[in-house]
């Protein structure tokens, strides 16, 4: 069963507030990619350009909506913000190898490391 959760943000800080986090789990259709980017876009729209999607409970997916996802990526990349992905397992991250992401996203081994990447601030200013 397919199913994505999208989580609450971390308390107490005020930009890891802004990070939008899903986490899908299952097998996931070339139509759920899609429903997913879509998602992303719909967060743009709230103003909330940071996304990380966790895939630590994607068990496969369908190559060929990985290509909604890279859509919905560069959106957010030309309004300021980044998608990444986070907790890939070595067979997902085949998968999205082979249909081409392997140069298209940041890849993460753990969701928290994707919200820090997407809030760090080299000069300290946050």
């Amino acid at each position: 069963m397919e199913k994505v959760a999208i989580l609450e943000p971390a308390v107490g800080t005020a930009t890891l507030a802004d990070v939008v986090h899903m986490r899908p789990e299952g097998e996931l259709s070339a139509a759920y990619l899609r429903a997913i980017a879509q998602a992303c876009l719909r967060s743009a729209h709230e103003d909330r350009t940071l996304v990380v999607l966790d895939l630590s409970g994607v068990t496969h997916l369908d190559y060929r909506g990985v290509s909604a996802l890279q859509a919905a990526q560069q959106f957010l990349s030309r309004v300021g913000g980044d998608l990444r992905l986070a907790a890939a397992n070595p067979y997902v991250l085949a998968i999205l190898r082979a249909a081409g992401a392997h140069g298209h996203f940041c890849f993460d081994a753990t969701p928290e490391e994707s919200a820090a990447a997407l809030t760090y601030d080299p000069l300290g200013e946050a």
